[in-house]
Parts: C-alpha cells; structure tokens; sequence
C-alpha cells in the first residue's frame, strides 16, 4: 500500500476503526455494507476533514458490476493479492482468530482443501 494510503478503500466490514488509517487524504471510502455499529461524530469529522468521499454501495445497477468485472479483468484491481491468508477447512477458527486480531486482511477458507 502507499505511504499515505489507498486511493480507494472498500469496506465490506462494516465501517472498522482502520478506515482512516488506509485510505488517503482525498481518496474514496466504498461502503459494500452496513455499518455494523453506530459510527461516532469524531469519526466522521475526520473523514470530512480528510476529504474522505463516503460512496454507499447498497444500490447496484448493471453498470456497477461490469465496471468492477472491468476493473478486475485489466487488472487494475488485484483480487489475489488482497488475500493475506488461507486455511484449509480444519482451520477456519484460527482464520476467524488471525482476523479478530486484526492480523490479515482477508483470509480464504476452502472447505476443498488447499
């Protein structure tokens, strides 16, 4: 990741403490769900005052999932590298653990085996 933090950030946690710290001043916050907790005023100040663009993603339309098929088909978007770890299915509660510890960005759980 750049020194002062990703262009885009898309959240599919629902609004985490670590937001801020990942996406750059100016740069856009993609919320892929609802916010799993009420999001404080401070919290939201700084991503104001960040220049932070907040984008709700609940509402999809077709020309939402070409541009991230387009996205990920160029290659601009690298869906593997945004996998840190992987678990066969005997281990998805050390996977769950690793995440809860905020160890990994995501973790893969292959119930096939690796």
């Amino acid at each position: 990741m750049p020194p002062d933090g990703a262009d885009v950030v898309f959240d599919a946690a629902g609004f985490q403490d670590s937001v801020l710290k990942l996406v750059r001043r100016g740069g856009e916050l993609v919320e892929l769900g609802w916010p799993a907790r009420d999001i404080p005023s401070a919290e939201m100040r700084a991503l104001f005052f960040h220049g932070v663009r907040i984008l709700p993603s609940r509402v999809r339309v077709a020309d939402t999932w070409r541009h991230a098929i387009s996205l990920v088909s160029s290659g601009t978007v690298k869906l593997k590298q945004m996998v840190t770890h992987r678990y066969n299915i005997e281990g998805g509660i050390e996977a769950f653990e690793l995440l809860r510890a905020k160890q990994g960005l995501k973790a893969l759980i292959m119930p096939q085996g690796l």
